[in-house]
């Protein structure tokens, strides 16, 4: 049997990545709880991180990127 691939909004991954930072459940939690793969909540984590600042510029800075 073959399993769909599921495809998450960018809000839902906003989330699961601001649950990981705040660090109240462990990461192996979220990914049984959400059923998401651990390495994939990771790397929402670390994009966030790096991305994080350029949700707050200002629209020029945006467009120069």
């Amino acid at each position: 049997m073959v399993k769909k691939r599921r495809r998450h909004s960018a809000a839902y991954k906003f989330r699961i990545a601001l649950e990981a930072l705040e660090g109240s459940k462990t990461i192996s939690q979220l990914s049984s709880e959400h059923q998401i793969h651990a390495n994939q909540i990771g790397a929402w984590k670390r994009q966030l991180l790096e991305d994080g600042p350029r949700v707050f510029a200002s629209n020029g800075e945006r467009k120069q990127r």
